[in-house]
Formats: C-alpha cells, structure tokens, sequence
C-alpha cells in the first residue's frame, strides 16, 4: 500500500495525463462529460473506489468537452510595403489561448448509428499576440466569436475500420451535418480520438494517432 496515492478522484487535463501515468504505477481514469448520462453513474462509484482503494489504485476523471485550445503558429507571409510593387517575405509568430463561454461537446455517449446531438450557443475568446521577427514585436489583439444554438449538429454515423499510424482501430465516424466542417473518429479500444479532418471556409486541420503512451 502507498499511502502517497490520493484517496479521492481528482480531475486532470491532457496537459498533465502523461505525468499522472509516470507517476502513478497503477491509475484509472474516468472519461466523463456533463450530458452523459451514464458518466453521472459511474461517477459517485469511482469516489466510493477511491477511497475503498486508497493505497493501491490512483483514480482521475477527465472531461470529453472542450473548455479552451491553445496554439502557435510559425512561418513567412508575404508582406507588401507601397509603393514598392513587389512582396517581401516577412517571418511571423502567433500564438493564441481560446476560452469557449460553454463546454463544446465532442461526443454524446453512448455513442451509436445515427445518433445526433446540439451544439450549444457559445462564445470564443481568443486573445492573440501577433509576434514579428524574431518574437520581439508582440502586438496584443482580442477576437470574440459568437455561434448560435444549432440543433442536431452533430451525428455519429458508423463504426469502421480506421488506420492510424499508430495502428487499425473499429472507430465511429462522427461528422457535423451543416457543411461537413468537422470529422473525427473515436476508438473505444484508445478511450479517445484516433484521426481529426476539419475543413473550414478558410482553413482546415488534419490528425491522427502517432502512438499510445499506455
């Protein structure tokens, strides 16, 4: 028994997860969000746990939602200075930290053919620093984007056969239904997303599983 293991669920994010696995020979973690239904059962269960099995097994809970983003971006664009005809390439660096007014649901468990769910009405603030050579100009600008109530968003279509590069994976297929913006698959065998394909009007992103540090 190692009474350094806590003796309650404590909530962790993606950022600290690996630590919580170095740290911890023996850890469970309960992937949970606040529209589950069956998440709010297992819930009081795995703090009876924690504290039954205090000593042996570390236990967490981890939210499914979105809550904020961060990101940096790094490359050369093209700046034109007047009235000189041409476009010098100009090295730039943006780094951004989002936070969404409500929690954006990824999935609505259980998950099965055909199911569909709203997203909600929310707010993204995102304040950004626009960084010019080197990162030394920092030009702080604030974006808020406001998205409207949209019934049945989202809808999990089916369960297929998904390679990674990390491996093959039986994954649902979950897509948004106004514009085919979003995309991605969640394998229950990882207990999360395995492959990511946004296409936006003015930009997309794509991901997928490199590896499991499990």
């Amino acid at each position: 028994m190692d009474e350094n293991f806590p003796n309650k669920v404590i909530s962790i994010r993606d950022n600290n997860l690996e630590n919580n696995i170095k740290r911890f020979s023996k850890l469970v973690v309960n992937y949970w969000a606040s529209w589950c239904g069956p998440c709010r059962i297992v819930g009081p269960i795995t703090d009876d746990l924690a504290q039954e099995l205090h000593g042996k097994i570390v236990f967490r809970k981890a939210n499914l939602e979105i809550e904020d983003f961060n990101a940096v971006i790094k490359g050369i664009t093209s700046v034109a200075i007047h009235p000189i005809p041409i476009k010098f390439p100009f090295p730039i660096r943006i780094s951004a930290n989002a936070d969404l007014s409500t929690l954006f649901p990824l999935f609505s468990f259980p998950l099965h053919s055909l199911k569909f769910w709203n997203m909600p009405e929310m707010d993204i603030i995102t304040p950004i620093h626009f960084g010019g050579i080197l990162g030394l100009l920092k030009i702080p600008i604030t974006f808020t984007t406001h998205y409207n109530f949209i019934p049945l968003a989202f809808t999990c279509v089916e369960k297929i056969s998904v390679t990674v590069e990390e491996g093959t994976y039986d994954a649902w297929r979950i897509k948004s239904i106004i514009g085919d913006f979003f995309e991605y698959y969640y394998a229950p065998m990882v207990g999360n997303l395995i492959k990511v394909d946004i296409n936006m009007p003015n930009g997309g992103m794509k991901g997928e599983l490199k590896e499991k540090n499990y």
